[in-house]
Parts: C-alpha cells; structure tokens; sequence
C-alpha cells in the first residue's frame, strides 16, 4: 500500500517542520521502496556498479529531506514502514529490516556531514567564479564526484549567489562532459587481460575452447593460434612471451574469484611455461614464456597444469565455501558474499555486514570452520538446469552471469553454491584453516582473509607467537628501563640541596643548570617539577645526555614569566645550538637532538639568554 509508506514520510516531515511538493513525496516513497528491498537482497551501497546506484538514490532523497528543513537524520527510519507494508509479499524483509535501517542511516548521516563541511566553501569558490564558465564546470565536478555533494544542491547553492541560468546551463555541459570522461576512463581501466582478443573472436574464427581441467590436469592439445599482444604469429622462438590458444585445455581460465593456472606446454622440440590463463567468450587465452625451443602454430601439443600449485588453489576454493556457510551460521543469514580472491597462498571473502566482527565472534567461525574439516564432508558437483538450482537453494554470486545450466557445488547439508572452480572431494582435505585478518573495505562490506593447509597455519601460529614473545620482551624491556630509570632518579633527588646551592645567578635571577646521563626527558621534567617545589623563583635549565641523542628541559617560575623570562623563548635561541627541534609555553619547554655532544656547551650558552 502506496499510500501507507506516503502518510509515515508526510508526517514524520510535518513534524520535523519540513515539507515536499507531492512529486517530492512520491520520489523518497519511491526510492526508499528501492533501497529497501535492494539492500535486502544484497545490493550494498558503495562507490561503484550497483551499489553505487543504491547509495545515489539515499543522497538523492537526504538531499531533498535537508532542502526542505530537516536537521537530524530521518530517511532510515522510513524503513519499517516499508517492511510492514511490503513483509506479505515479501516475507524475508523482516528479518533483513535492521541491517538495512543501519546501512541508510549510515549514509544518511555521512552525506549530512559532508554537506555541511562542504556547502559554505561550496558558496565562497562559486561566488568567486560567477562569471567563468570552464571554472564553474571545475567546481561542479570537483563537489559532485570528489566530496559526494548531489548537482541538485550544488545548483542550489549556485543560485544563491546570483549565478545566471545561461552561465548554469554551459557550466553543466562541461560537468557533464567531465563525468563522460572519467566513466570512460574507469571503462578502459577495467578491461580484462584478455579482452584484446575480444573483437577477433568471428575474424579469426577460434572456435570455444574445450575446458577438461576438472577431470584431468595432463591433456594432448593442438595450436590453434599464437599470439603476441594484438599481432598473429605463426611461430613462437625461444626467450618470447605471447599468448596462446589450444583447442582443449587442462588449465583453468580465471574468473569467479580463482586465479588462472599455471604450468607447462611442451613438445619435442619446444618447452613453454604458462604464467597466467584467461578467459574470453569461452576461448582460453594462455600467457606464455618460450623456454627453449621452437613451437608452430597448427602443432600438437602435450598440456600439463602445476598440479601442487592446483591443489592448493582447490583447497582454499573449498575452504571459501566453508567460510560462506560459517559466517552465514555464526553472523547471520545477511550474509551474502561480495567478492573474493583464490589463490595458492590464501584465501579473501568480502561479504555485507553493517558490523566489525568481534573477537568472540572470529573464534566461533574458525572453530566452526575447523569442525567442518573434521568431519570430512564429501564435496560433490553437478550440473542442473538454472531454475532448479534456485529451487534447491543454491547461493549465487550477484556479480556472475549464469546460463540455463549450472555448475552447482555442495557440501554436506550445510552449503550448496553455484560455482564453476575446481575443488577437493572432501572437507578434510584443507585440514587446517585460520583467520588472520579482518576489516572493512566499504560501508557495510567486511573482508576477511584466511590461510589453510597445516603449514600455513602452522606458519601463521609460529609467526604469532614470535609477535607475542617480541611484544612481551618489549614490554619487559620498557619495564626494566623504568625501573632504572626510577633508580637512577632516586640518586638524582639526593642531590637536589647541592643542584641549588650551586645555583648561579644572572641579572639578579637565580639559574639552575645540569646536565645529567642516562635519563630521559619525562625524569628531566620530574626533576624540574622538584626544583619548582623547592625554589619558589628561578629558571631551571636541564639536560641530558645519552649515547645518541640529548634532550633539554627549561622550566621558568611563574614570577619570572610575569617579568618577561620565557621558556619557550629561551629554548627557540638555544635548541639550534645543539642541533634540536623545540617549544613549549612560558612556563616549560623542551627540545630533542641526535647531537649529544654539543649538549653541554648548548647548557652553558643558555644562561647568557635569560633577560629581564
């Protein structure tokens, strides 16, 4: 019911003092609609793809709600009346509503800051390029694409300093045509390795490449055509590196997440190592290196996969997996994943999550994930028709396209995924996974990284506790240097009484100078706190000195400030005397140096500055 989410928006806009032309209304009821249900389904506002049109639309309609009044964030709580509304039809909203609401409220709260930082420096560089066209299309698109401002409010704000409507309309157009080119910029940057093959495909008449990496890793194959960068070869000699594509393949072609293999391609006469394999409109694209020899295209060819490298991209392919179906069971079934990274070292899963994950919550997947391979859970693999997989439940990855048939992976009755990667036959075979890091690479989307395998785990445990056994000899160190410290301090105070009695005197102002070893600056400060207490009028000038540095401390008494005796001034004329940086306030100042042996020289200097 339209009209329901209508009311809640009118009212909670009257009551705020705010208010929206109908169409206005209609457009946050519209938009909230949207961003509700999309978020919902895993579409995470970010700066980029689909999330970025999900965060576009919650700007849109913040935007409108500050213009016409409102101060405090509001547009998130128009969440619950569109679960209560939509929660028939659309039954998993419910569960999903306080995500959703923290996610809105997120980037309702972000674009209020920003555009109250950013409006009033918005208003001064406007004013001061009123009349320049190409500098005003700078402005615009500087507030709209680097600082997130809406080109509703930078109009806005344009108006308000007496811009006229022709000078707006060609400041526009150069807007426009900068958001032209940075989209096309970003187009161009994203291109795949082997796109260059892309538009060749027809000319060249390379027919599909026939993939059997999933039941062998060693194949006989034919050339079908070798490449260097855009150019043809019919040949390929010893020392190049160029591309090439065969007619069936063990090796797999990167994509959902999992590197490219690698490995040999071999004849009599000729050896090639492969560094990478992509894919392009089903035509696998090997990257090559000609180690020796000599290879023809049309030649046939011996195709072997590195085997170890493969086993452990395909432990850690299934331990993604796992590490779906754990952070799903512990954090929650929001969970949807984002991204990821396969690769013979480790393992990367983004996922949406409005939350840190916490300690607590860290080691319950990972003993989950540990118990996954404890029980050695077949891993088995079949090819169903797209509509009965989303029948069984499979999760997909929004950011692949699927065709009428699909490769579906399942592991025990606790993760069922599409997914065309290759992977073990048993949970056991990771046998070990650990979390060792994890963080936020976006609003509301968490990156976790995982290692597996008893050696890597194994290393990665060593290597904590080498952290843990350097972090606590530090920390025993600082402990035995403070209690030196202390020590050497409590000598130190005994000879206070003498410190003063050999106190000098300048223009009738009483000077105490020392220079001591094996102290630091926080015990020189100490020492002059004591002097302080001790002698009610003085300048109190105190160094020390050790192997490779020197620091200075000099402290004046407040009825000398007031006579026009400062410190701060004082350790501005003596600090380059020894090759230090200082400053402080009148009453105390400080300076440290790695020129320790003219400390002592700088001391004696100092009394000289000290006039009344």
């Amino acid at each position: 019911n339209f009209s329901a989410i209508l009311k809640v928006i009118k009212d909670t806009f009257k009551a705020n003092g705010a208010h929206l032309t109908e169409s206005e209304f209609r457009i946050v009821a519209d938009h909230m609609r949207a961003v509700t249900i999309g978020i919902s389904d895993g579409v995470i506002p970010s700066n980029e793809g689909r999330g970025y049109v999900m965060r576009k639309l919650i700007v849109d309609i913040t935007d409108l709600a500050i213009r016409a009044g409102i101060e405090k964030p509001v547009i998130h709580t128009f969440v619950d009346v569109v679960v209560d509304v939509l929660k028939q039809p659309y039954p998993e909203l419910v569960a999903k509503a306080p995500e959703v609401k923290i996610l809105v409220k997120r980037i309702e709260e972000a674009f209020m800051k920003v555009r109250k930082e950013r409006v009033p420096e918005l208003l001064e560089k406007l004013n001061g390029a009123k009349s320049k066209v190409e500098d005003l299309g700078d402005v615009f698109f500087l507030y709209r694409d680097t600082y997130g401002l809406t080109l509703s409010t930078i109009l806005g704000v344009a108006k308000e300093v007496g811009i006229s409507q022709d000078i707006l309309d060609a400041a526009i157009k150069i807007f426009e045509s900068k958001m032209e080119e940075q989209k096309n910029r970003s187009r161009a940057g994203s291109k795949m390795i082997g796109d260059v093959f892309s538009d060749q495909n027809f000319k060249l008449n390379v027919p599909k490449t026939e993939f059997v990496g999933y039941e062998t890793g060693k194949v006989q194959a034919k050339v079908l055509k070798i490449f260097e960068g855009s150019q043809e070869l019919s040949q390929a000699a010893e020392g190049q590196a160029l591309q090439i594509v065969l007619d069936r393949t063990p090796f797999y072609a990167e994509s959902g997440g999992q590197i490219g293999d690698t490995g040999l391609i071999t004849t009599a006469q000729a050896r090639l190592k492969v560094t990478d394999t992509q894919r392009t409109n089903d035509i696998f694209v090997h990257s090559v290196v000609v180690e020796k020899g000599v290879l023809q295209s049309g030649e046939n060819v011996e195709a072997l996969i590195n085997e170890e490298r493969r086993l452990a991209i395909k432990r850690n392919h299934t331990a993604t997996h796992l590490l779906q179906a754990a952070l799903r069971e512990i954090l929650g079934v929001h969970i949807k994943q984002q991204g990821s990274l396969v690769e013979e070292g480790r393992l990367r899963f983004d996922f949406t999550h409005p939350y840190g994950v916490k300690p607590e919550e860290a080691q319950k997947i990972e003993d989950r994930l540990n118990e996954f391979i404890r029980r050695a859970d077949p891993v088995s693999v079949e090819v169903l028709p797209i509509e009965e997989a989303k029948k069984r439940g499979a999760l997909a990855f929004f950011a692949e396209k699927y065709g009428q048939t699909v490769r579906i992976v399942s592991i025990g009755d606790y993760s069922r995924e599409f997914c065309g990667g290759t992977h073990l036959s048993s949970t056991a075979q990771v046998e070990a996974m650990k979390i060792v890091s994890e963080g936020s690479v976006a609003q509301g989307i968490r990156r976790i990284e995982v290692v597996t395998g008893h050696a890597a785990v194994q290393d990665v445990l060593n290597k904590k506790k080498q952290e843990a056994v350097a972090k606590e000899e530090a920390a025993r160190q600082k402990q035995l240097d403070k209690e030196r410290q202390n020590a050497n301090f409590e000598q130190i105070k005994s000879s206070v009484d003498e410190m003063i009695a050999a106190a000098s005197h300048v223009n009738g102002v009483r000077v105490i100078t020392r220079c001591l070893h094996n102290i630091d600056i926080a015990m020189l400060r100490k020492l002059s706190d004591l002097l302080k207490q001790k002698v009610s009028s003085g300048v109190f000038i105190l160094g020390a000195k050790g192997q490779e540095d020197a620091a200075l401390v000099i402290s004046v008494s407040d009825d000398l400030v007031a006579r026009g005796i400062k410190a701060n001034e004082i350790i501005g004329r003596v600090a380059p005397l020894f090759g230090a940086n200082g400053g402080g306030k009148p009453q105390l100042a400080q300076a440290g140096s790695k020129e320790p042996q003219k400390i002592e020289a700088a001391i004696a200097q100092a009394k000289d500055m000290i006039n009344v």
